[in-house]
C-alpha cells in the first residue's frame, strides 16, 4: 500500500515538473502543430534482454494524456547516456511522441571510453547498439504492464529512429545502411522495417567510419541536422581516409524525401547542450531551438501524416526563423 502511495506521489511530482519542461521547451512545436504542448511524464527503468543476458537502461518521456502517439527511439553519442538529451526528447514528448533513450554498453557511466578505439571495436559496439534499438521495439508490448501510465499511449505502427554522433551511425545501420571494409571481409548493418523515418543529429559522413553522405542509402524519409563546426573531439576536420564504404550491392533510392538542415557555427555537441556538458561552451541553445522546430515539423509530416508541417520552412522562411543562421535543403 505504501509503495503504491509513493508511486502515485512520484508520478504526480514528475507530471508537475514535466509540465514546466513542456512549457519551456514545447511552445514552438505546439505552434507548428496548431495545438498546445502536452504535459509529459518521464520514467527510467531497466529492460532485461534475456537473449543477450543484459540489462538495458531506458529513459522514457511521453505525453501524460491522450494517445496513442508515435514512437521515437534515440541512440546517444559515443560514451554518453540516456540522460544527456532531455532538451530534445522532452520537446518531442511535449509535441506528442513517446521517446525512448537507452544507455548503450560503451557509456562512460560504466567506465568505458571508446575515444581512439580501433575500427573493428567500433563495429562491435555499433552491432550491440543496433540490437538495443530493435530490442526496444520488441519490448513495446510489455511496457504498460510495468508502467501503467503508458497504457494506450504507444503507437507501435509509427516508429522513428534517431541518433546523435555514434548514435546517428547506430540509427543508420538499423534503417538500411550496410557498410563494408575496403577488402570486403567485414560487412555490417541491416534494415529493421519497423522504422518509418530517420533523424540524424550531426552528419555521420564527417566520421572516417562512414562513407560520404551515408544517409543516401536509407529507403525512408531522413532529416540530417548539421553545422559548420560539426566534428567530434576525435576529428577536427573532414576525414583523410574512410575505414568503411557502402556495400557493393547498395541501392540508392531516388524518390525518398531527404531534408538537410545546416546551422552556421554549430558544433558537434551544440556547445555542450547535448551529449557532453564537459566540452567548451557556451551551450548553443539557439541551435537546440532551431533543431527542435525543424525536427518536430519533420516528425509531424512523416509520422502524423501532416505534410503541411514543413511548409513553414519553405523558401526563405528558415532564414527568417533563424536570423539567417540556418538553411534547409532537399538532398
Amino acid at each position: 500500500m505504501r509503495d503504491a502511495y509513493l508511486h502515485a506521489v512520484r508520478a504526480c511530482a514528475i507530471l508537475v515538473l514535466s509540465l514546466l519542461v513542456a512549457r519551456a521547451f514545447g511552445a514552438d512545436s505546439s505552434e507548428t502543430a496548431g495545438a498546445k504542448p502536452h504535459a509529459i511524464i518521464v520514467e527510467r527503468l531497466d529492460l532485461e534482454d534475456r537473449k543477450r543476458q543484459k540489462q538495458l537502461p531506458l529513459r522514457i518521456a511521453w505525453p501524460a494524456a491522450g494517445g496513442p502517439y508515435p514512437v521515437i527511439v534515440f541512440s546517444h553519442g559515443g560514451g554518453s547516456s540516456r540522460d544527456m538529451y532531455d532538451r530534445l526528447a522532452d520537446h518531442w514528448a511535449a509535441a506528442g511522441y513517446v521517446v525512448f533513450l537507452p544507455t548503450h554498453m560503451e557509456s562512460r557511466v560504466y567506465g568505458f571510453d571508446v575515444r581512439g578505439a580501433a575500427p573493428d571495436v567500433i563495429v562491435k559496439v555499433l552491432e550491440s547498439r543496433r540490437q538495443d534499438l530493435s530490442f526496444i521495439l520488441d519490448s513495446l508490448g510489455e511496457l504498460p504492464a510495468r508502467i501503467p501510465e503508458l497504457a494506450g499511449r504507444i503507437d507501435a505502427e509509427r516508429v522513428i529512429a534517431a541518433g546523435h554522433s555514434m548514435g546517428g551511425a547506430t540509427a543508420l545501420t538499423v534503417t538500411g545502411l550496410v557498410m563494408e571494409s575496403p577488402d570486403g571481409k567485414e560487412r555490417f548493418g541491416y534494415r529493421d522495417e519497423r522504422f518509418d523515418a530517420l533523424i540524424l543529429l550531426t552528419e555521420p559522413g564527417n566520421s572516417p567510419m562512414a562513407p560520404v553522405d551515408p544517409w543516401r542509402a536509407i529507403p525512408i524519409p531522413v532529416l540530417v541536422a548539421t553545422g559548420s563546426k560539426d566534428y567530434s573531439g576525435q576529428w577536427s576536420g573532414p576525414p583523410k581516409r574512410r575505414f568503411y564504404g557502402f556495400a557493393a550491392d547498395t541501392v540508392f533510392p531516388a524518390d525518398v524525401p531527404r531534408h538537410y538542415l545546416f546551422i552556421d557555427n554549430m558544433d558537434h555537441y551544440l556547445g555542450g547542450a547535448v551529449c557532453r556538458p564537459d566540452v567548451p561552451g557556451p551551450p548553443d541553445y539557439d541551435a537546440v531551438r532551431i533543431i527542435n522546430e525543424v525536427s518536430t515539423a519533420f516528425l509531424d509530416a512523416y509520422a502524423k501524416d501532416q505534410p503541411e508541417a514543413l511548409e513553414k520552412f519553405e523558401g526563405g522562411a528558415i532564414a527568417a526563423l533563424s536570423s539567417g543562421r540556418a538553411t534547409l535543403a532537399a538532398r
